[in-house]
This record gives C-alpha cells, sequence and structure tokens, in this order.
C-alpha cells in the first residue's frame, strides 16, 4: 500500500454511529481507530459510492488495520449520522491511498481499484474540527439531504463563557447604583458571583457538553449557580451554628436557668407539629428527624443511631427520646426546628441544683 500527500480539504464528511456522536462533540475531533488514520470522503457522491462498496456490501470481505479478515455485516442506516466537518490545524497530515498493482492482478480488479482509492482521504493523527452538522442517513440514502448544525463542547463554552462576562458586567454595573446601606446588604450575593464565576472558568475542562448545554438554557447562569452556592452555605452554616449550641450545652448546661412550668416531652412536640424537620440537641449528641422519621418515631418504630459530638454514633430508642423534655427551640429560615432537649432525670438533677443555690 502506498500513500501520496495531498492537501487539506475544506470540508469532509464521515460516517459513524448515532451512540458516538456526544463523545466527538465532547472531543472536538474524530481519534483514528486501530489505526495511524482516520478516514473521510470530500463529498456527498464519493460518500454515497464508498457506502455502497463497503458498509452496504453486506457479506463482502475486507482486511483490519492488523490484517485480520473480516466480512460487513448487514448494514442498519438508522443507527448511523454523516457528520459534515471542517478541519482545522494541520496542514500536512492528508493523504490518499495508492497502490502499485502486481502484473498478476486482473484489469477488472486493477479498474476497481482505481475507482475505490479515490474515494477517500485520510489524516494522520486525530483530527479536530469545526461548524459541525448532523445528516440524516435513511434520507440521504433516500436523495434527500436533512442536516442540523451542532456545536462541540469547546464552540459551546465560547458561547457560555460570553454569557457570562456579559452577565458579570451588568450585574457589576447595577452595583453602581446602590446606596452603601444597600451594597453592605448585597455582599453576601455579590461574593458568591465572584466566587461562582471564579469556579466555573477554574472547572471548563471538566464540564461535559450536556453540562454546558444545560447553563446555555438559562438567561444568567451566573446568578443561578450564586443563587444554589449560598443556598448550601447557609445550610452549611446553620448545621455549624446547631454543633455550637449543643457544644455550649455540654459544656454549660449545669448552669442552664429552667423555668419552673413543665416543659413539653419530645413526643408532645412531634404530635403539635407535624410534618416538619426537627435537629434535636442533647447532651449525647445530635439527632436529625425529617419528616417522615418523626411519624415513624411516633408510631414506636426504634431509632438507633445517634451522632455524637465525635462524629461516632450511639444506640437510643424510641421510647426514651419520645420521654425527653423540650428545653427550647427555634426554627431556621429553611424550616427546620432546632430543638435543645435532656432526658427527665439530668432536668430533675438540674432542678434540685438550682434549689440549693
Amino acid at each position: 500500500m502506498a500513500y501520496e500527500k495531498v492537501p487539506r480539504p475544506s470540508t469532509v464528511y464521515h460516517l459513524t454511529q448515532k451512540g458516538n456522536l456526544n463523545s466527538i462533540l465532547d472531543d472536538g475531533r474524530i481519534r483514528r481507530f486501530s489505526d495511524t488514520e482516520c478516514w473521510f470522503c470530500e463529498s456527498l457522491d464519493k460518500m454515497r459510492a464508498y457506502m455502497e462498496q463497503t458498509v452496504m456490501c453486506e457479506g463482502k470481505p475486507y482486511r483490519t488495520a492488523d490484517g485480520q479478515l473480516c466480512h460487513y455485516s448487514n448494514f442498519n442506516s438508522e443507527a448511523y449520522i454523516l457528520l459534515k466537518l471542517a478541519p482545522i490545524r494541520q496542514e500536512n497530515a492528508w493523504y490518499r491511498r495508492t497502490q502499485e498493482q502486481p502484473s498478476s492482478s486482473s484489469d477488472e480488479v486493477m479498474q476497481a481499484e482505481r475507482e475505490f482509492f479515490p474515494l477517500s482521504i485520510g489524516y494522520r493523527g486525530d483530527m479536530a474540527f469545526q461548524n459541525a452538522e448532523v445528516i440524516d442517513v435513511p434520507k440521504f440514502l433516500a436523495g434527500e439531504i436533512v442536516s442540523h448544525k451542532e456545536l462541540t463542547s469547546s464552540e459551546l463554552w465560547g458561547l457560555l463563557f460570553e454569557r457570562t462576562e456579559v452577565e458579570m458586567a451588568a450585574y457589576m454595573r447595577g452595583l453602581d447604583h446602590l446606596e452603601r446601606d444597600e451594597l453592605i446588604q448585597s455582599a453576601e450575593e455579590i461574593s458568591a458571583m465572584q466566587v461562582c464565576r471564579r469556579g466555573l472558568m477554574a472547572k471548563r475542562k471538566k464540564l461535559t457538553r450536556r453540562n454546558v448545554l444545560f447553563l446555555l438554557q438559562v438567561e444568567k447562569p451566573l446568578g443561578m449557580i450564586s443563587e444554589v452556592w449560598m443556598e448550601q452555605q447557609n445550610a452549611e452554616e446553620g448545621n455549624a451554628f446547631s454543633r455550637l449550641l449543643a457544644e455550649l450545652y455540654k459544656q454549660k448546661g449545669n448552669g442552664y436557668l429552667i423555668d419552673d412550668e413543665q416543659p413539653e416531652t419530645v413526643k408532645q412536640m412531634l404530635e403539635s407539629c407535624p410534618n416538619n424537620c426537627f435537629m434535636l440537641l442533647m447532651p449525647q449528641g445530635i439527632l436529625k428527624l425529617a419528616s417522615d422519621e418523626a411519624e415513624k418515631a411516633l408510631r414506636g418504630e426504634e431509632y438507633t443511631v445517634l451522632l455524637d459530638y465525635s462524629g461516632d454514633s450511639e444506640p437510643i430508642k424510641t421510647a426514651d427520646l419520645l420521654e425527653m423534655v423540650v428545653i427550647d427551640m427555634r426554627k431556621d429560615e429553611q424550616g427546620c426546628w432546632y430543638v435543645l432537649v435532656v432526658h427527665p432525670k439530668l432536668l430533675e438533677a438540674l432542678r434540685r441544683e438550682k434549689k440549693m443555690t
């Protein structure tokens, strides 16, 4: 087999299975398969002739790049697409196959190969491209060209970058019209916008085409990301604050002032506040009850996991949990109750200590 170097074509066509499309668009290149080259056709007429002499010839023998003899299977046009691509970068990597036939070859074989080799053109390596179009194969074979444009992940990122830069510039201009107090109140949002913009830039190479397409559907992607970021930060801050309160009670609990009137129990609290989330802060540790878990506790189902302050766990019986006494309860902005509770025996001990002092 011999090759001759040819100029880079402005447009090439590539036949591939539909399932390969997303990975090709993510890569932004056609990768060679078990060979040094990847192969294309320079026109749709050549592509049709190439397909008719290869994949559409069921049972026809051919040899792979490593010399293995194979046969073409039944061609299902519905499983394939044609890609129209504009090659970029390498100028000197394009070749066409030629062959000097031995004298023993028949005129028929020599004529067939003279007609076949010009149909395709090869690229040495993995071919980068732009301006991709997807052509429907069944309609193409029926004589109709139906296509639509597709952008690679890199091209989509370029659009997303432009949109977020415009969004950030407009957001910063809007800050110029705010009064001093309004700027102070917006400090968290301003910080979130800047953090999320830096994070988006840093994650650029890890974003898939699906990620970028999702963000491009949003009018203000940075605003959406920063809003979720602030919600997560506030939730983490709330958890940290609850741990702080619990640790404070653990250290200072003996000096806690308790009203003389009888506090309600955890059972009464769960009955009076149905469909709520609870974070129970107790001397042993913290127990979180979602709304469905609170209902299970009222039905008498056992709870055996309780997080203590070291990150370990210890068992707690539902009966013991329900009789615990509520000392204080506060509701956060997300609607979760943070409840300080003690065991009745500990409450009685605290009361006796209070009377003695």
